[in-house]
């Protein structure tokens, strides 16, 4: 019988890649990933909502919490190896982990791990770029605490999500499959990393897919009007979307916004040293930890 439940979950870190893994696994024909990216299920079962960001309380935020409501998003993957990609499931490992086992039993796990300093400042830069952060990153960095007491949604705790050891402690002694990926092998071999992931999850790894987009681009926007047109709700986006919805696909509709994205985004201006060495100091020891865990060289995040 054909299980409606996900068999694999893409649980790594917020802003190391899960997103353009989830639409590069999207592409292959024998899987099915759900058509909402980040369900949070697992991760945030237990939130009390609604979470806050800069504005306020936000009740738009697509969350499910709901057994039924989250288990309707496979139905059309039926026949196919289905899963999701919430980092919260990563961030929350503690109360994911026991929620998961108690769902799926023992799915497949991908984690993914970027460089905590560049994931850090990543994810504050993702916020700025979409108006969702009023701060300095130095400024936002202090504000962390007082906003983890605030209810705030977890993207916005730079500091803490940087975090790996326990997390990856914790799924590799509970699931059996864990397969972890480093953003770096990522961006320096996409196809060898992509074959490796497609043997993982057995499915055929000779299905090449096309990986010319890199998804959820952090840096500062060229147009800011583009930029608040492509990310800010409006009457015109609202009135040519049913024309876009005839001439193409939901994934080729997702691959051009990113293009379009992609274009009108710049490099985010360098790091200051100062914050870059202070969040080294931070991590360093949890970094060492981690790689005597998995035992893969991670010399590079150490400068």
């Amino acid at each position: 019988m054909v299980s409606e439940k996900p068999e694999f979950l893409i649980a790594g870190a917020a802003k190391a890649g899960t997103t353009s893994l989830y639409h590069y696994l999207n592409q292959h024909p024998e899987i099915f990933m759900s058509p909402v990216k980040e369900p949070d299920y697992f991760g945030g079962h237990f939130w009390s909502l609604p979470l806050n960001d800069i504005y306020g309380p936000d009740p738009k935020l697509q969350i499910y919490q709901d057994w039924d409501e989250y288990l309707s998003l496979f139905r059309e993957g039926k026949g196919k190896l289905k899963g999701e990609a919430s980092p919260s499931s990563f961030y929350y490992f503690a109360e994911a982990i026991p929620e998961i086992k108690r769902r799926l039993d023992n799915p497949k796990i991908i984690i993914i791990l970027r460089n905590p300093v560049d994931r850090a400042y990543s994810h504050y830069t993702f916020k700025k770029r979409d108006v969702k952060e009023n701060l300095t990153f130095s400024d936002a960095l202090d504000a962390e605490e007082k906003r983890m007491q605030e209810n705030y949604h977890y993207g916005y705790f730079y500091k803490a999500l940087g975090f790996y050891h326990r997390p990856v402690e914790a799924f590799l002694a509970e699931f059996s499959d864990v397969h972890i990926v480093l953003l770096d092998e990522l961006q320096a071999n996409p196809e060898h990393v992509i074959k490796g992931i497609f043997q993982f999850l057995d499915v055929k790894d000779d299905f090449e897919p096309s990986l010319d987009v890199v998804y959820n681009v952090s840096g500062n926007p060229r147009m800011k009007g583009l930029n608040k047109f492509l990310r800010k709700k409006n009457p015109f986006r609202d009135l040519i979307r049913p024309v876009l919805d005839v001439v193409l696909s939901e994934k080729s509709k997702t691959k051009l916004m990113e293009k379009i994205h992609q274009m009108n985004t710049a490099p985010k201006e360098p790091l200051e040293n100062s914050t870059r060495q202070k969040l080294l100091d931070l991590y360093r020891s949890d970094i060492g930890r981690l790689q005597d865990l998995i035992n893969r060289d991670l010399s590079q995040w150490m400068h």
